[in-house]
């Protein structure tokens, strides 16, 4: 079966496409506690100081159009280094290839990469009403360990983050 799209390491090259994934969502998007529309500089800041601290940044892309069709993260848990074997994760598709099955695909290709990074845990952190993100992360073995009410203001809205996590050692 010939592949039609794969995951690679995030380029400068692909900041563009990365914004126009996630700006709409700033803008449109409850669940996404952010209110400023990024920059292409301010984007690849964020994703280079990422890779400085060793955590990898993926595309995932369609082979034949060479289109990104989402991209995926690991971050800090928090920084202290006590918490180096824990990893919060971030996904993101463009709104055209929602549905198909491609959050899987890039959540169990950050899964076993986070393995090789000797990460011991994963932590989803979800706004309370984002039903599809909350039921993805059940699918995905993810556990509710905790919520924070009422952390959170955007468009007008007080809203609720709920943390989420997975052991994946094995």
């Amino acid at each position: 079966m010939e592949r039609t799209n794969h995951i690679r390491l995030f380029e400068a090259a692909d900041v563009s496409a990365i914004i126009d994934i996630y700006n709409p969502l700033i803008k449109d998007c409850p669940f996404l506690y952010e209110s400023n529309q990024r920059t292409a500089a301010d984007q690849l800041q964020r994703f280079q100081n990422l890779q400085n601290q060793g955590y990898p940044v993926w595309v995932l892309e369609q082979e034949s159009t060479k289109k990104v069709m989402g991209f995926a993260y690991l971050s800090p848990f928090r920084p202290q280094s006590g918490y180096a074997m824990t990893a919060e994760h971030s996904i993101y598709l463009h709104t055209d290839f929602q549905g198909q099955g491609l959050g899987r695909l890039l959540y169990n290709h950050l899964e076993a990469n986070a393995r090789d990074l000797n990460i011991k845990n994963l932590i989803g952190v979800i706004d309370s009403k984002h039903i599809t993100s909350l039921q993805f992360h059940q699918k995905m073995g993810f556990q509710k360990v905790g919520e924070i009410p009422n952390v959170a203001l955007k468009h007008g809205q007080l809203l609720t983050v709920e943390y989420w996590l997975k052991s994946i050692v094995v």
